[in-house]
């Protein structure tokens, strides 16, 4: 968790420091009041916009400042980030958020820091020490809406059973007191009732192999099957495992979707250290793949005791163990996953919830240093690759030859990872390369962001609210004439337009020709916006026209949208707007 320790006055400081300590993280001060390292001019801004990234905000301040400052980025407790206040003296310390994800956790430590006890107002995690909506990772329930309810009846008197079929050591068990409410820890099915609050602590494993190209259906089909016959939740996996070579295999991808639930996979190394010990040894197996097979040794090598021998159907086998310990297993390797993620244009707010998950999800960020620079406060300690501008390919490469080692990787693009970013080059490398299983196998999650155009429209009025289009002028990896071609299509069809990669130090003449082939489809006054580091500190949004509109006055962070024949641009109280038309005038006459 990056934390984000904030003052806003020099009597905070000393908190702040012992704070730092021993938990981590970065403190910054209010510049006019504290004399730190790191500042800010204003308190709000800076608050909401860690709070935004994902950072953990602790604030040496009054609550209220804090609540102000998140409650425009407040999401979901599932995603939104701790956010603490302490008096400045260190005596008082209140969890604001996600006390459930974290926040009541830091509280304890910070209050074991500053030897006093935060003030924790949940009654469940004040009274019982826990909460069912906050179990360890993995942990599900049967029923959410019965939660109150056994809570409710514990905080009262105690009076619910308890019984545990798997043996974990449940915090504070000894509060129940025996009734007609419980709650079973089991990785059975059939306990769930209306009195009944079933826990399914992560403790089966299944161990699976397969013919290359098995239907996934048919895989799902029989692994729904047997795990009702035997009455096994599906809620209590803690992995579903196989051998590397499968690493790719489709039908696996489907079963972990539709279970929701970690693929794990162990090389022919890995299994063989059990080959004395699997109920059901296969010759045909290991003549075919180095091992003498591979749901049951797969079951082993997860530290799992086997509890249903190998069961084959079709082109399927199944074996299925029960972990010693209950747990998220970590043995054996992943697939790994490569997020592409859009950072939005510039200003941190405009980043989505999504892309600051993905990139606190992720072990390694790549990217372009300057769209690196731009997150750094999201990345803190985590492991980045880089690469200049222009090597693109080898950055997404990168990416993808990191994901495929089993790691959680984001290759991280500005505006939007599908617009003129990385998206289709990492699809096009897959493509290129359908053999190589490790690059296959990986799981892939784009993460749309807000792009340049859309900052741009959003700065001055609605210019693309009518069809429009977007062009590259940049002829490095598209023939000059098919853009040529693309600046006569565009023109006759009045799309509004965007020119992205516009010009740059070698790069001088498209720009030109652009605006002379417009000249001949639109009128002369047609409005020209020019922004440039949209969303940055040096933001810049001018306003021109076609015929006034001078090529040499754009660069390489700068995006030029022009108008279509009917676009607009009025003033309304001393602010210039630009709108592009959709018909509403003619339709609100049809009516009038």
């Amino acid at each position: 968790m990056n934390v984000t320790i904030i003052c806003i006055t020099e009597n905070g400081l000393e908190v702040a420091e012992k704070i730092k300590t021993k938990i981590g993280g970065s403190i910054h001060g209010l510049k006019s009041r504290v004399k730190t390292e790191n500042t800010f001019t204003n308190t709000t801004k800076f608050i909401g916009e860690q709070f935004a990234q994902g950072n953990a905000v602790i604030g040496i301040c009054a609550t209220a400042i804090i609540v102000r400052a998140i409650a425009p980025y407040i999401v979901g407790k599932s995603i939104d980030a701790p956010a603490i206040a302490i008096s400045e003296n260190g005596d008082t310390i209140v969890p604001i958020l996600s006390g459930h994800y974290g926040g009541y956790e830091l509280s304890n430590k910070i209050g074991d820091i500053l030897n006093i006890k935060p003030a924790i107002t949940n009654a469940s995690d004040k009274t019982l020490k826990f909460s069912f909506d906050n179990l360890p990772q993995g942990w599900e329930i049967s029923d959410s809406k019965l939660v109150k309810k056994i809570t409710a009846q514990l905080l009262q008197d105690g009076k619910v059973n308890l019984i545990d079929d798997i043996g974990v050591d449940f915090p504070n068990s000894d509060i129940f007191k025996g009734g007609n409410l419980s709650v079973r820890i089991t990785n059975k099915t059939g306990f769930e009732n209306e009195n009944t609050l079933v826990i399914y602590p992560p403790s089966t494993i299944l161990g699976i192999g397969l013919e290359r190209n098995a239907s996934a259906d048919g895989l799902i089909n029989f692994i729904d099957s047997k795990l009702q016959e035997y009455k096994i939740s599906p809620k209590s996996i803690s992995a579903i495992t196989s051998i590397d070579l499968k690493i790719d295999e489709p039908a696996l991808k489907a079963l972990s979707g539709h279970y929701n639930k970690q693929l794990r996979f162990f090389n022919v190394d890995e299994l063989n250290k059990y080959k004395d010990n699997i109920p059901n040894p296969s010759e045909v197996v290991y003549n075919e793949i180095g091992c003498y097979g591979v749901c049951e040794s797969s079951v082993l090598a997860s530290n799992a005791e086997i509890i249903l021998e190998k069961q084959k159907f079709d082109k399927y086998t199944l074996a299925i163990g029960k972990l010693k310990k209950p747990e998220i297993l970590s043995k054996g390797r992943t697939s790994g996953k490569l997020f592409i993620v859009g950072i939005g244009a510039g200003d941190n707010t405009w980043r989505t919830p999504q892309a600051t998950e993905a990139i606190k999800k992720s072990e390694v960020i790549v990217g372009y240093k300057l769209y690196l620079d731009l997150i750094a406060n999201l990345i803190q300690n985590k492991e980045t690759a880089n690469s200049e501008l222009g090597e693109e390919e080898a950055r997404a490469k990168k990416a993808i030859d990191i994901a495929s080692t089993g790691k959680n990787v984001s290759l991280v693009c500005s505006g939007d990872a599908g617009i003129y970013a990385l998206s289709t080059l990492v699809f096009e490398l897959l493509h290129r390369n359908p053999k190589n299983r490790l690059w296959q196998g990986i799981d892939i999650e784009i993460v749309p962001g807000i792009s340049a155009f859309q900052a741009c429209s959003a700065r001055i009025g609605a210019p693309f609210n009518h069809d429009f289009c977007l062009v590259s002028l940049s002829d490095l990896l598209t023939p000059r004439q098919a853009i040529l071609n693309r600046l006569e299509t565009l023109g006759a069809g009045d799309f509004v337009v965007a020119f992205y990669n516009p010009q740059s130090k070698r790069r001088r003449t498209l720009l030109e020709q652009a605006k002379q082939t417009l000249l001949n489809y639109r009128p002369k006054h047609t409005p020209v916006i020019i922004g440039r580091n949209l969303g940055r500190n040096d933001e810049q949004v001018n306003i021109t026209t076609l015929e006034n509109f001078k090529p040499e006055m754009v660069d390489m962070l700068s995006l030029v949208v022009v108008g279509n024949s009917e676009t607009k641009e009025f003033e309304s109280a001393g602010r210039k707007f630009i709108y592009t038309p959709r018909g509403y005038a003619k339709k609100m006459n049809q009516k009038i």
